[in-house]
């Protein structure tokens, strides 16, 4: 497999939610007013309240956590393609990786994209330098 093939694999595997994760994003708590039952007590609605929030804050910490564990886990692969692929040394990778980092919030492919130009330009340096 060339090292283009495995950044490739690396941007499908990102495609198919390989780096992401599988707990739903909680989109806001319940407000203190609001009514599960109608037919029960504001004291027990309001219990209520406070319970689901307690499960959707624990959700929402859970899939932070989640999602930063899998962030690591695309760092450290593409990292490790960098390194044994590019025979770029541990500081250029984080480099690249990091400068093409702000790019993954408009999608994998402008991120991979990032990460091919600046490959380009360091090995384009490193080869001239040689």
């Amino acid at each position: 497999m060339s090292r283009f093939d495995l950044i490739r694999k690396i941007q499908i595997d990102y495609c198919h939610h390989d780096y992401t994760s599988r707990i739903p994003v909680i989109s806001g708590l319940y407000h203190s007013g609001h009514v599960f039952d109608a037919e029960k007590s504001p004291e027990w609605n309001l219990n209520k309240v406070v319970d689901m929030n307690e499960l959707l804050v624990k959700d929402r910490n859970q899939r932070y956590l989640e999602q930063k564990e899998l962030d690591q886990k695309l760092h450290s692969d593409l990292k490790k393609v960098l390194i044994e692929e590019y025979n770029l040394n541990d500081m250029q990778s984080k480099r690249i990786i990091d400068l093409a980092w702000s790019e993954l919030d408009k999608g994998i492919d402008p991120f991979i994209r990032k990460i091919e130009y600046l490959l380009d330009f360091c090995l384009f340096i490193l080869l001239k330098e040689e």
